[in-house]
């Protein structure tokens, strides 16, 4: 019954897309690649106007895969088949970061934001040295360039470790949404590679393939210094459950992330996490009335930390709450072509601009 279900919703899905996609102009569509996990190579798929590009390439052993230089992007995923990779949640002593969030597909503001704030150049290399880039979660939805983000990010993470710096992506709820198939705010062009394709958009991103195994190796929270970041926040129903970020991150990942629904709801501390006081969804610190500093701080002595960045709630600009205690630092990139950067150095907290300049931050 699961597989004639699931060939309806690929057929309708196929048949949608096929009828979205007629009265489009594709002249000019680009879109990839997908690479999916086969038992013994890696199939990449390409979409060059109206015409899907195959090309498959055998490995050795999917652990230690190396394809050829020509690829247009990082040949080495071995690091995604290490089962005993070491999972870090926690960093300490690190002087400078930036963090930016909700970034849902706008890949030229983020490489304008990212530029212009001096942690790549304009070639896409690191020049951030040992610092630290948190981007707190929502890469997809709403734009039409979250595939470029992703592999960007992907290649980015490798270059940003190799100069002692290090990247840190944060899942979000547009993350579980597409983990979930639920594809609400996917971008119209994204229809169309799904009728080319003939896969629904969530199955571009499981975990048969490279992107989406990456995904999942993602943390929900993380710190740094005296400093949590999640993608919405931790509520005081959360925090209660007196759960480690190890242990939040290893629920999300092993009990949450693609399981169906009954499975999460019969256990109320994963329902509770998974829903709209969970970290990924929460917005009680700014859509509470009753929500007080005092509130605030019993979070954060809860946790041991002394602040909190988030994402998820969309803001003019990047806002400080308390003090600093809680910074929101969404600040609509999804709308194109604005936004700003949230800029640590040396304990002091700052606004990073599009031009490159910088600003106080706001209460």
């Amino acid at each position: 019954m699961e597989i004639v279900k699931k060939c309806f919703v690929i057929g309708l899905l196929t048949l949608l897309c096929s009828n979205f996609a007629t009265g489009q102009k594709t002249e000019s569509f680009v879109d990839g690649p997908y690479v999916f996990i086969k038992k013994d190579s890696l199939v990449y798929k390409w979409i060059r106007n109206k015409e899907v590009i195959t090309k498959e390439f055998k490995t050795e052993g999917i652990s230690e895969m190396s394809l050829p230089d020509s690829l247009p992007f990082p040949n080495d995923h071995s690091f995604l088949f290490d089962k005993k990779r070491k999972q870090e949640y926690h960093f300490t002593e690190v002087d400078r970061f930036v963090a930016i969030s909700d970034v849902h597909g706008q890949y030229e503001t983020m490489i304008k934001l990212l530029e212009a704030n001096k942690v790549i150049n304009e070639s896409g290399e690191w020049v951030y040295g040992n610092g630290h880039l948190v981007l707190v979660g929502d890469i997809f939805d709403r734009g039409n360039k979250v595939n470029e983000i992703c592999w960007f990010l992907y290649n980015l993470e490798k270059k940003a470790e190799a100069k002692g710096g290090k990247l840190h992506v944060l899942l979000g709820n547009h993350e579980a949404m597409i983990f979930g198939a639920d594809l609400r705010y996917v971008h119209k062009n994204y229809r169309y590679s799904m009728a080319l394709l003939k896969k629904p958009y969530n199955e571009l991103y499981d975990n048969n393939t490279i992107i989406g195994r990456w995904l999942r190796t993602k943390p929900i929270a993380i710190s740094i210094n005296d400093i949590a970041f999640v993608h919405a926040g931790i509520s005081e129903e959360v925090v209660e459950l007196n759960f480690s970020f190890k242990r939040i991150n290893k629920l999300f990942r092993d009990k949450i992330f693609d399981q169906k629904k009954p499975s999460i709801e019969v256990s109320p501390s994963l329902f509770l996490l998974d829903e709209g006081d969970g970290p990924l969804w929460y917005r009680g610190y700014f859509m509470d009335p009753d929500f007080t500093e005092e509130n605030a701080q019993r979070i954060l002595d809860k946790l041991g930390y002394k602040h909190i960045v988030v994402g998820h709630t969309s803001m003019k600009n990047i806002k400080s709450y308390f003090n600093n205690k809680i910074i929101c630092v969404d600040s609509s990139i999804k709308e194109g072509n604005k936004g700003e950067v949230l800029i640590y150095e040396k304990g002091q907290f700052s606004r990073g601009m599009l031009d490159g300049s910088r600003k106080e931050m706001l209460e």
